[in-house]
């Protein structure tokens, strides 16, 4: 049907261009640029009234065609029973800060290149999840975790009140009474820093291969604790390399076992029994901290199954993990009580692998240990 009316037309065209000349008078196809339709008034002006005639009963059948089609089709697609569904909006790809009490800039770092599957900022004792933004195209594995100093400072509380706890039910001293006075009368205290590395299993950088400590001496890494309350310049090679012969970095998903020295062992006594470090740091305006998280365990022997302190960061579950206080405020403190121990040989120390790290040439991905000290070693004299 729409080849006949196009070939009719096009007829009406070649007669209207034959007469148009013939009779030296132009047909006005268009009064101006912007029309897109003949004008009647134009028409009856140019050509004879048969012409004029046909031609408007062409263009109104096909007019009246094309309003049927139309029709036609807004009916078939209200009678289907399938909903219409329209692509949705462009993603936005930005985080939505609003009301957490953090401000995108403090870790904006962290949100470029590979941005983590979500940001845990813990708040006090309430933790606040910022989801990723539409369109999230990122690592599917990792969290960035930043705290509040509230969260630092009730950590360190439910610590100290856990360990003075403790101290007024006289949990120690039964627990040193379970042993032969013989035995106690022979006990030599062992210095701080008497540990030994039984193993290191590095874990993974985030482009997927092994990580190698920039100091391949650990006991080394692992004294001080070094730390220090000037600026430091992230940028320079030489600063950078300096900070990283202290620390321990374990890679996502790596491992480090220590031992007391010799015949040495952790004793469950007043207070807390030991302490890791691990340089978590402030954010620029100094109220929020940026955590890398580790679980830890101890045990008697590497035979049987070691006792973890409670860390579920996901599950705001932070009193038993390393890299909840940073060393400045004094590190994560450790009692042999919460595992339900009296002694202990061994400390394992596991990142959880799930860690965002600041992208970075620098191996620095997981957990990074600063240092360790022992509080309550002894040995037999």
């Amino acid at each position: 049907m729409r080849l006949k009316y196009f070939a009719l037309s096009f007829l009406i065209i070649a007669g209207m261009t034959y007469f148009s000349v013939t009779q030296r008078t132009a047909v006005p196809w268009f009064e101006s640029s912007s029309s897109a339709f003949w004008s009647p008034s134009s028409f009856s002006r140019s050509v004879s009234q048969p012409a004029f005639d046909a031609i408007s009963e062409t263009l109104t059948a096909a007019r009246s065609e094309s309003e049927n089609q139309k029709n036609s089709a807004l009916k078939a697609i209200e009678e289907t029973e399938a909903p219409l569904h329209f692509a949705p909006a462009a993603a936005t790809h930005t985080w939505n800060f609003s009301g957490t009490g953090l401000k995108e800039s403090e870790v904006s770092s962290y949100l470029q290149n590979t941005p983590p599957k979500a940001i845990y900022f813990f708040r006090g004792n309430e933790l606040v999840p910022i989801s990723a933004p539409l369109g999230y195209d990122g690592d599917l594995t990792q969290y960035l975790f930043v705290s509040d100093l509230n969260t630092i400072q009730d950590i360190q509380q439910q610590r100290e009140a856990q360990a003075e706890q403790e101290q007024a039910a006289g949990q120690d001293a039964q627990a040193a009474d379970r042993d032969s006075t013989d035995k106690d009368s022979l006990e030599k205290p062992l210095p701080e820093n008497a540990f030994e590395v039984v193993s290191f299993t590095a874990g993974k950088r985030d482009d997927g291969s092994v990580l190698v400590p920039v100091n391949p001496n650990i006991l080394q890494a692992l004294q001080g604790p070094d730390y220090s309350l000037e600026p430091f310049n992230w940028r320079d090679d030489g600063e950078m390399r300096a900070h990283l012969s202290t620390i321990l970095s374990f890679g996502h998903g790596g491992e480090l076992v220590l031992k007391v020295s010799g015949q040495g062992y952790l004793k469950n006594k007043a207070g807390f029994d030991f302490a890791l470090y691990e340089n978590a740091f402030r954010t620029g305006s100094g109220l929020n901290v940026v955590q890398e998280f580790a679980r830890v365990g101890v045990s008697n022997s590497l035979e049987e199954d070691f006792h973890w302190f409670p860390c579920d960061p996901l599950q705001n579950i932070l009193s038993g993990c390393l890299g909840a206080v940073p060393t400045a405020e004094g590190g994560d403190q450790f009692d042999l009580t919460v595992v339900g121990l009296t002694e202990a040989r061994y400390i394992k120390i596991q990142d959880l692998g799930i860690n965002k790290n600041n992208t970075s040439r620098w191996p620095t991905e997981g957990c990074d240990l600063d240092a360790v000290r022992l509080f309550h070693a002894y040995t037999q004299e």
